[in-house]
């Protein structure tokens, strides 16, 4: 996103121009999964002769990234010349400390032996750690949310196979018996742990499927006893996700619910699907299990 451009005509040498597309916000979660923060940048040459040994120098305020410097031998004037992807890297000990999400800077400065040339800067949103930014961006991020490894899920998974070990089936095997029944079997332990921990449902923020929301991790769900939709599913597909099992995160205007598929090879190649009605049609004929998470034996405070 542009938010200014500086032209030095001062360099009557060598005056040029800079553009730059970069990402609109910036988390923890975005960088860590090679979200290009400057997707694209442009350099054009406006004067008559080459310059050489130009410096591209980008940093920010704050220190939400780590400076860069890239050197051009020489630059021609014969048009713009365009990089894509700088390998510009996130500052992750500085985005994983955030608790709120506010307005950085990016700044890109063209130089020639010191003398800043030309200056390009940008607004990024930068968000804490828990912040997912809705369907209208980068959905697949959700998915970085799930914390499969996190010791809540752990004891919930404990607790699965405690209540199949009551129906005789021993251990949380996913898809190794290749069977249906023994899938669903899972799934359903699954869920009891969790109705087990008689969570409180909270009503998620207007909007959230497109606007996005702070996602209660398992920590602080197991902690203060509270979960939106949202949170209740990233929970159980991070939970579905450790006993090996495939889940799915459906999503429509204002309400979150879980899936899991039933078969190892029927799972979508794709992070994300809108054709809602293949998917309904797969739900038919017994190749995924959804399940709605704000039903069972949870509170509902508004």
């Amino acid at each position: 996103m542009e938010l200014a451009k500086q032209v030095h005509p001062h360099a009557v040498d060598h005056a040029l121009t800079l553009s730059a597309f970069t990402t609109r916000w910036l988390s923890l979660a975005s960088s860590q999964n090679g979200v290009p923060i400057v997707r694209e940048l442009t350099v054009e040459l406006t004067s008559v002769e080459s310059a050489r040994q130009l410096e591209l120098r980008v940093t920010s305020a704050p220190a939400f990234i780590y400076p860069l410097s890239l050197r051009i031998e020489r630059l021609d004037p014969t048009g713009p010349r365009s990089f894509q992807d700088l390998k510009v890297e996130a500052n992750h000990e500085f985005l994983a400390g955030l608790t709120e999400s506010f307005v950085g800077s990016l700044c890109i400065d063209a130089l020639i032996d010191g003398e800043i040339l030309a200056t390009h800067r940008s607004e990024i949103r930068l968000l804490p750690a828990d912040q997912w930014e809705g369907l209208n961006d980068i959905p697949e991020i959700l998915a970085a949310h799930i914390q499969p490894n996190h010791p809540v899920v752990g004891q919930l998974l404990a607790r699965a196979g405690a209540i199949l070990k009551l129906s005789g089936i021993t251990g949380l095997s996913g898809y190794q018996q290749q069977s249906r029944e023994i899938v669903v079997r899972q799934v359903a332990a699954i869920y009891g742990a969790i109705r087990e921990r008689d969570f409180v449902y909270v009503n998620p923020p207007a909007q959230f499927h497109l606007s996005g929301q702070r996602i209660r991790l398992p920590d602080q769900i197991a902690h203060e006893r509270l979960a939106t939709c949202l949170d209740l599913a990233v929970l159980f597909a991070a939970c579905l996700e450790q006993a090996g099992l495939h889940p799915l995160i459906f999503m429509s205007e204002d309400h979150a619910w879980l899936g899991c598929w039933l078969e190892e090879a029927a799972a979508c190649a794709s992070p994300v699907d809108d054709d809602g009605q293949t998917l309904r049609k797969r739900n038919v004929i017994g190749e995924l299990l959804s399940l709605e998470l704000t039903l069972p034996k949870v509170s509902s405070f508004c």
